[in-house]
């Protein structure tokens, strides 16, 4: 049965992200981040109306994060109030991922249309980053290992270790805007390119 509706100011691109109090978090084209409750109440989180299509990611102190098409990637209180953000080189699309989950050594990468992928610190402020050859509108996504694999629209998927150190590429025959996905196994990556093709990679470096 439906249960209620919600009503945001634009399109919602996003897959909303849930907290521990079952608050569902949803991010929206009108530029707000809208933090809606059981109960139907609801906070929100003003950006200054920049498109968002990046899904927020929790850290382990409860700190929310995404990107916005403003150039930042926004790191936001439980409460929707503001507790830092970064500015990167151009829009951002991509989605964060958390390096170190649930430990005292979490890192937030996420990539920019400037083609950077950035490695922050969970207070904002910038840890490392790795440079491609085109926009990263890709997400990145954490294999097993601590490797994270990460494309670029220089048709490259990129495995970097936790520092932002280049550990594997591979190159595709087309721009990449597909987020990986790391299958059962721990070790194959999948991904779409511009050319057609699914790619099937298994990564055998070393951490």
């Amino acid at each position: 049965n439906r249960k209620f509706d919600f009503l945001t100011g634009g399109m919602i691109h996003c897959t909303p992200t849930v907290l521990k109090d079952g608050t569902v978090l949803i991010s929206s084209t009108d530029g707000n981040v809208y933090f809606v409750a059981p109960d139907k109440t609801h906070r929100i989180f003003h950006t200054d109306g920049a498109l968002i299509h990046s899904e927020p990611v929790v850290l382990k102190d409860g700190t929310i994060v995404f990107g916005s098409y403003d150039n930042y990637v926004y790191f936001v209180n439980p409460d929707a109030t503001l507790k830092a953000k970064y500015k990167t080189g151009d829009w951002v699309h991509s989605s964060p991922a958390i390096l170190n989950e649930g430990t005292d050594k979490e890192t937030v990468v996420i990539g920019s249309n400037d083609g950077k992928v950035y490695f922050l610190n969970p207070d904002g402020t910038l840890k490392k980053t790795f440079t491609t050859q085109g926009k990263v509108i890709s997400s990145p996504r954490i294999m097993p290992n601590g490797i994270v694999a990460i494309a670029s629209y220089d048709h490259t998927l990129y495995f970097l270790d936790e520092d932002a150190n280049l550990k594997g590429k591979y190159r595709a025959d087309g721009k990449i805007w597909s987020t990986p996905t790391v299958l059962p196994d721990g070790k194959t990556v999948a991904f779409g390119s511009g050319d057609k093709n699914v790619y099937f990679l298994e990564y055998t470096g070393e951490k």
